[in-house]
């Protein structure tokens, strides 16, 4: 077993990289996973109509 944590062993450096990544990461993840319809061209690749659109800016 080990006396101290495996963090108190790690540089600030590497756990400021550590978490850099793992944050980059998940937001990437998150995007990924996004199955938001934004606009028309979203639905073209699934051959679907558009029933309704709500006018922007």
């Amino acid at each position: 077993m080990l006396s101290t944590p495996l963090s108190a062993n790690l540089s600030p450096f590497i756990r400021l990289f550590i978490a850099l990544a793992a944050g980059i990461g998940l937001a990437a993840l998150v995007e990924y996973l996004d199955t938001t319809v934004r606009t028309r061209q979203d639905l073209d690749p699934l051959a679907l109509e558009v029933l309704g659109v709500v006018p922007g800016k």
